[in-house]
């Protein structure tokens, strides 16, 4: 019962971002938010960080070279990342989520910027 259950889950998130057109900014925008409500994050933040960070521009290369795609990923810091992982806005989007929800939204530069000046225009 629990793999049915398992497989049914993997299959219905396959099918969701699926759902999402990785060439379109607002249908990667959707998929942000989508991340963001589900892993319980304030979606505001999350997206004034990528907007700051990339602009939610999937093929975004910052610090010299040293990060990539819509999340900014930072591969020095990162080398079990590969380019190609941080390009794809899916991939990013849910490693960041992931980050976020373990409490490291502090490695992104425009966390510290526009995602706590977002924090600071809601209270």
């Amino acid at each position: 019962m629990f793999i049915l259950i398992t497989t049914m889950f993997l299959f219905g998130l396959v099918l969701k971002v699926s759902a999402f057109d990785s060439n379109n900014k607002e249908s990667v925008k959707e998929y942000a938010i989508y991340l963001a409500v589900h892993e319980n994050l304030n979606v505001g933040e999350f997206l004034a960080t990528i907007a700051c960070e990339s602009r939610f521009n999937k093929d975004a290369i910052g610090d010299s070279g040293n990060s990539y795609g819509i999340a900014q990923i930072h591969l020095p810091s990162h080398p079990y990342i590969s380019k190609e992982q941080a390009l794809n806005p899916f991939f990013a989007l849910n490693w960041m989520s992931n980050e976020w929800s373990k409490g490291n939204a502090k490695i992104w530069s425009c966390w510290h910027t526009s995602g706590k000046e977002y924090l600071a225009m809601i209270k």
